[in-house]
C-alpha cells in the first residue's frame, strides 16, 4: 500500500515546513539540507506505513495514516498496546515470530520522524527570521529613500519659489500627479493639497496606500460640501464608538467651516433617541432653523424628513442651478447675502428607523444631494441587512469605511482596494457644548439680511419714472430670488389678479407693503393707477403717504373702523357697476380693450387691506356683508381691473370669509408664520412657511398655494431714510390731469375741520343753507351734516360724556351757522353750565 505525506496526517508539519522553505529567502546551503532532511522524512513516513502493512494490523495502518492530535509520545504508546493486542489474539501463529523485531523497529522509526521533523521546523523557522529581517531592512532602505527624495523635493520647490510664480506652479502640479490620480480614483474623497481652499478641508484620518513598490501613508481629507456622501460601518461596540464620534466630529466641522446660519441639520437616531447627538439639540435655543424639527426616531417621521429633504433638493436643482450652475457653492458664490443654506441628514445606526420607502428616497439624495446642497452623512450597523435598495446604490455614490475583522476601518475604493485607515479621535463633549453655543449666538445675530432696495429697483431696470402702461397688467420688483434672478409680483394676467399675504409678527410684512406700495406708485402714473390703502393696525404705517401727497391715493384709512372699510369696500363694487357700464358700451371685455376701443385711460385699482381678519372680528351683519363684497370684487374684479391685496398675520378666524373667496386669489406670499398659519395661506399640504425664520424671507406662489409653485425670495429692505427719498421724489413728480385728495380717515384721531372738504364748500357758498357740519363719517361719504330748515323736528340734540367732543361739534355747527346762515334767521347762545365762581 503506497501512502503519500500529503494525503496522511504525517504530511501536515512536512508540508507546512516546505510551504515556509519556499517562501523563505534562505541561503543557498541551507536549502539543500532542508531539501535533504524533507526527502528523508518521506521515506521514514513511508516506512511506517510499509511495516503496519506487514503486520496486516488494521489499528495500527489507522494510527499510521491518522496520528493523534496529542503529539509523537502518544502516537507511541498506542503502537505499543496494538502491538501488544495482535500478539496476544495471534499467538501460535507463523507471523508471530516476526512481531518482536517490528515493535523495536516502529518505535525506532517513529522517534527518528520526530527528530527530524523537528530540525525541520526549527530549521524553517530560522529561515522565517531571516527573510523577516531582510524585509525589515529593505522596507527601511525604501522609506529612507522616500525621505530622500521627498527631501529633494521640497528643497526644489522651495527654490523655485524664487524664481517666479510660473515656474512654481509647473513644479507643484507636477509634484500633485501621483496624489491627484489616487483623489480621482477614490471619488475626489482624498485632497493631496488644499492651498486654494486652506480651510475648507476636514481630516477624516489617515488612510495607508498600497503602491507598487512600496506604501505609503496620506491624510484621508474630505471636502465635505462636495464629497459627501459619508458611510461608516461598524462591527464591534468600540468600532462604533469610533464612527459616531467621527460622525459629532463632522458636524461640528461643517458648523465651524459655513457661515453662521447656514447649515440646517437634520438628524435620525432610531436606536438611542436622540443620545448619540444630544449636544447638538441646543442649536434650536438659538435659531429654530439649525435644527429641523427635531431629532427623529420613527419610520414615519424619517420618511417624512427625507421625502421633505429630496423635495428640497429637486426644487434648488430646478430653480436655482438648472444648467446655469454646476452645484450649490458655485451658486451661493454668486447670491451674496441669499445665499442657500446647507442642509446635512445625519442617520445614525441605520437601517434602524429607515424603512424600504425611506431607503428609495435616500438613494435619491445619496446620488444628487450634494450639489444641490443636501448633505448626507450614515453610520451603518454592519450586522443588519441594509434595505436592497439602499445596499445596491451605496457603491459608486459614497465615500465608503468598513470596520475590519481585526477592529480596523477601511476605504472602499475599487482602484486602491481597501485601504487601512486610522480615524481620528473625536472631540471631547466640553468642546462640542462650547462650538454649539458659539455658532447659535452667531447664527442668531446673523439671522438679518438686508438687500437694499435701491439695488433691486437698478436691477429691475426701470429707467424713468411712470412710464409703464398698466393697460395688460401691473408688476412690481419685490426682491432677488435665486442668484441673479428678481421676483415680481404680477397681477392682471392668467389667474394673477389678487394677493393673500400672511406673516407673523416681525416677518417683514409692512416692510413687503411698502415695498409694493413704493414700486406701483414709481412704475405707473396716477392716470395709470389708484389705490385704497386700508390698515386695522394700532399703528400709521400708511399715514406718510398722505404726509407726502402720493398722488395716486383715492381712499386712505389708519387704525379704520369695520364700518369705514365697509363704506370702502361698497364704493368699490359700485366702481364696478360703473365699469361695466363702460365695457358694455365699448364692447371690451377688459381694461386692455378697452383702452383701445375708446381711446381713453382707465387706471387700474389696486385695494390694499392690512390685517384684513379685524373685517370679521364678529360674527354681525357686517361681518357678512363684507364677505359678499369681497367675494363679489375677487370675481368680478379682474376683468375691470379691480385687484384685492389682503395681509395678516393670522388667517386664524377668518371662517366667514367664503372659501370660494379664497380660492381666487391664485397669488400667495407667506413670510415667517406658523405650520397652520401656512397651510391657511398656501395649500394644506403646503406647510412651506413654517421653516422661513429670517424676517423678510418669503415664499411666492401663483398656483393657488399647490407645492410646485412655492418659489422663495428675500423681500427688498425700504429703509425709513430711503423710502422717505422716493415719497418726496413723488411729490415732486409733475402730473398733468387733476387728481382730486383722497379720502383720509384716521381712527384715533378727530376730524380735521380746517381740511374738510365740506369747510371749502362752506367757504365758497355751495353748500344749502342752514346746512351745518358735525364730523367726518366713519365711511367715504362727503361729510356728516344735517340741514336746519323750517319745520317741526328741525332740531339738534348732542348727548355724550366727553364734554370736549360735545363743544367741538357745537362750535362746528356755530361755524356753519355763522358761514352759511338760515334765511331770517337768528342764533342764540344760552350757556346753563355753572361757572366756578358763581354759587349754586
Amino acid at each position: 500500500m503506497e501512502l503519500t505525506l500529503r494525503r496522511s496526517g504525517w504530511g501536515e508539519p512536512i508540508q507546512r515546513a516546505r510551504e515556509i522553505k519556499m517562501t523563505a529567502a534562505a541561503p543557498v546551503a541551507d536549502i539543500a539540507t532542508l531539501e535533504a532532511r524533507l526527502t528523508e522524512a518521506e521515506e521514514l513516513a513511508q516506512a511506517i506505513v510499509t511495516l503496519a502493512e506487514a503486520t496486516e494490523g488494521p489499528d495500527i495502518v489507522r494510527v499510521v495514516k491518522a496520528p493523534p492530535k496529542r503529539g509523537f509520545a502518544t502516537l507511541r504508546q498506542f503502537v505499543a498496546r496494538s502491538v501488544g493486542d495482535f500478539v496476544d489474539a495471534n499467538h501460535g501463529k507463523a507471523t508471530t515470530s516476526q512481531l518482536p523485531d517490528l515493535y523495536p523497529a516502529l518505535c525506532l522509526t517513529i522517534g527518528q520522524l520526530e527528530e527530524q521533523l523537528a530540525l525541520l521546523l526549527l530549521d524553517a523557522e530560522l529561515a522565517l527570521d531571516q527573510q523577516d529581517e531582510i524585509a525589515r531592512e529593505e522596507k527601511k532602505h525604501k522609506t529612507d529613500a522616500l525621505e530622500r527624495r521627498k527631501a529633494v523635493a521640497l528643497a526644489e520647490i522651495a527654490s523655485q519659489e524664487q524664481e517666479g510664480l510660473e515656474a512654481l506652479s509647473r513644479r507643484q502640479k507636477q509634484a500633485r500627479q501621483v496624489q491627484n490620480l489616487a483623489a480621482a480614483a477614490a471619488g475626489n474623497t482624498l485632497m493631496a493639497f488644499r492651498d486654494t481652499q486652506p480651510n475648507a478641508g476636514w481630516q477624516l484620518g489617515s488612510l495607508t496606500a498600497k503602491l507598487k513598490n512600496a506604501e505609503i501613508a496620506l491624510p484621508l481629507v474630505l471636502e465635505p460640501t462636495t464629497a459627501l456622501p459619508l458611510v461608516i460601518f461598524s462591527k464591534t461596540p468600540l468600532g462604533r464608538q469610533q464612527a459616531l464620534a467621527t460622525v459629532n466630529s463632522l458636524i461640528c466641522h461643517l458648523l465651524k467651516q459655513l457661515p453662521p446660519g447656514k447649515l440646517q441639520l437634520a438628524i435620525v437616531d432610531a436606536l438611542s433617541l436622540g443620545q448619540n447627538v444630544a449636544s447638538f439639540i441646543h442649536l434650536a435655543d438659538f435659531d429654530a432653523n439649525l435644527l429641523h424639527e427635531k431629532i427623529m426616531t420613527e419610520r414615519l417621521d424619517v420618511e417624512r424628513l427625507i421625502s421633505k429633504l429630496a423635495e428640497h433638493a429637486a426644487m434648488i436643482i430646478q430653480k436655482y442651478l438648472r444648467s446655469d450652475f454646476a452645484d450649490i457653492a458655485a451658486f451661493n458664490r454668486q447670491a451674496g447675502e441669499i445665499a442657500e443654506p446647507y442642509r446635512l441628514l445625519v442617520i445614525l445606526d441605520a437601517p434602524a428607523g429607515v424603512g424600504e420607502d425611506a431607503a428609495e428616497r435616500l438613494a435619491t439624495l445619496l446620488a444628487n444631494g450634494a450639489r444641490s446642497g443636501v448633505l448626507t452623512v450614515m453610520h451603518c450597523d454592519a450586522q443588519r441587512k441594509m434595505p436592497r435598495e439602499l445596499q445596491e446604490d451605496l457603491e459608486g455614490l459614497a465615500v465608503v469605511l468598513d470596520e475590519a475583522d481585526d477592529g480596523t476601518f477601511r476605504l472602499r475604493d475599487e482602484v486602491l482596494g481597501d485601504c487601512p485607515v486610522m480615524l481620528n479621535e473625536g472631540l471631547l463633549l466640553d468642546q462640542i457644548q462650547a462650538l454649539v453655543e458659539q455658532v447659535g449666538k452667531a447664527a442668531r445675530d446673523a439671522s438679518g439680511v438686508e438687500i437694499a432696495y435701491q439695488d433691486v429697483e437698478a436691477a429691475a431696470k426701470i429707467g424713468s419714472y411712470w412710464r409703464a402702461s398698466s393697460a395688460e397688467e401691473l408688476r412690481v420688483p419685490l426682491g432677488p430670488t435665486g442668484a441673479n434672478r428678481l421676483r415680481y409680483l404680477t397681477l392682471g394676467k392668467g389667474t394673477s389678479q389678487h394677493v393673500l399675504i400672511a406673516g407673523k409678527t416681525g416677518s417683514g410684512k409692512s416692510t413687503l407693503l411698502h415695498v409694493i406700495i413704493t414700486g406701483l406708485a414709481l412704475r405707473y402714473s396716477p392716470s395709470e393707477l389708484q389705490l385704497y390703502l386700508i390698515d386695522f393696525k394700532k399703528g400709521v404705517e400708511f399715514k406718510q403717504y398722505v404726509t407726502y401727497g402720493m398722488p395716486h391715493l383715492r381712499v386712505v384709512a389708519i387704525e379704520s373702523e369695520r364700518e369705514f372699510g365697509l363704506s370702502v369696500l361698497r364704493g368699490l363694487d359700485a366702481t364696478l357697476q360703473e365699469r361695466g357700464e363702460l365695457f358694455r358700451d365699448a364692447g371690451a371685455e377688459d381694461v386692455k380693450s378697452y383702452r383701445e376701443r375708446s381711446g381713453q385711460t382707465l387706471p387700474r385699482i389696486v385695494l390694499i387691506v392690512d390685517e384684513f381678519q379685524e373685517f370679521f372680528a364678529e360674527d354681525d351683519a357686517i361681518a357678512a356683508k363684507i364677505s359678499q363684497i369681497l367675494d363679489r370684487l375677487v370675481r368680478q374684479g379682474r376683468a375691470f381691473g379691480v385687484h384685492v391685496l389682503m395681509g395678516s398675520q393670522t388667517l386664524a378666524g377668518t371662517y366667514m370669509l367664503a372659501r370660494s373667496s379664497l380660492e381666487q386669489m391664485a397669488v400667495r406670499i407667506a413670510l415667517p408664520c406658523s405650520e397652520a398659519d401656512s397651510r391657511l395661506i398656501l395649500s394644506e399640504e403646503n406647510s412651506a412657511g413654517r421653516s422661513l425664520t429670517r424676517p423678510g424671507a418669503a415664499i411666492y406662489n401663483d398656483r393657488n398655494g399647490l407645492v410646485e409653485g412655492n418659489d422663495s425670495f428675500q423681500v427688498a429692505w425700504l429703509s425709513k431714510e430711503e423710502h422717505e427719498r422716493y415719497l418726496h421724489l413723488l411729490r415732486n413728480l409733475r402730473c398733468d390731469e387733476f387728481v382730486p385728495a383722497p379720502v383720509v380717515f384716521e381712527g384715533s384721531a378727530p376730524a380735521a375741520f380746517a381740511t374738510a372738504p365740506f369747510v371749502a364748500r362752506l367757504r365758497a357758498g355751495e353748500v344749502a343753507p342752514g346746512t351745518v357740519l358735525l364730523g367726518q363719517p366713519v365711511s367715504i361719504d362727503d361729510a356728516c351734516a344735517v340741514q336746519f330748515r323750517r319745520q317741526s323736528g328741525s332740531h339738534l340734540l348732542i348727548v355724550g360724556m366727553n364734554a370736549e367732543s360735545a363743544e367741538s361739534i357745537f362750535r362746528s355747527v356755530i361755524y356753519s351757522l355763522v358761514k352759511n346762515p338760515v334765511r331770517r334767521g337768528r342764533v342764540i347762545m344760552v350757556d346753563l353750565a355753572l361757572r366756578a365762581d358763581e354759587p349754586e
